[in-house]
């Protein structure tokens, strides 16, 4: 899932796979960068054919050297997620993409770069 959010959130020129772009990883460098990652989510969902869907959460962070360019990246990211609905993004089908809610300050890290993040639930077919 993640690869196919990270490169759906590269052809649309918020980031670089690999570069700005990351899944799964906050490295050190770059300055301005996003991270996706994976948590659990919410049960199964089973529908009345008796198939399921999936429903993971995504966290994306992003480090910024300013604090106004953390929230501008967030903003991007956050249009272009939610609200994804009945879409097939890198071969998965995603029933819907959510925000759920606000960006949430994390601080800044070693090097007084602010961080935040941004949480959004998933479903997508099994």
């Amino acid at each position: 899932m993640l690869d196919a959010i990270a490169d759906y959130l590269e052809t649309l020129g918020i980031g670089s796979v690999g570069i700005d772009l990351f899944e799964s990883l906050l490295p050190e460098t770059p300055d301005d960068c996003v991270a996706l990652f994976e948590y659990a989510g919410k049960p199964p969902l089973l529908s009345l054919d008796g198939s399921e869907s999936d429903c993971p959460g995504l966290q994306v962070r992003v480090r910024a050297s300013s604090y106004e360019a953390g929230g501008t990246k967030l903003e991007q990211i956050r249009s272009a997620l939610h609200p994804v609905s009945n879409q097939s993004i890198g071969g998965i089908f995603f029933i819907s993409i959510r925000v759920n809610g606000s960006p949430i300050p994390l601080g800044v890290d070693q090097n007084d770069r602010p961080e935040r993040s941004l949480n959004f639930s998933i479903i997508k077919r099994r």
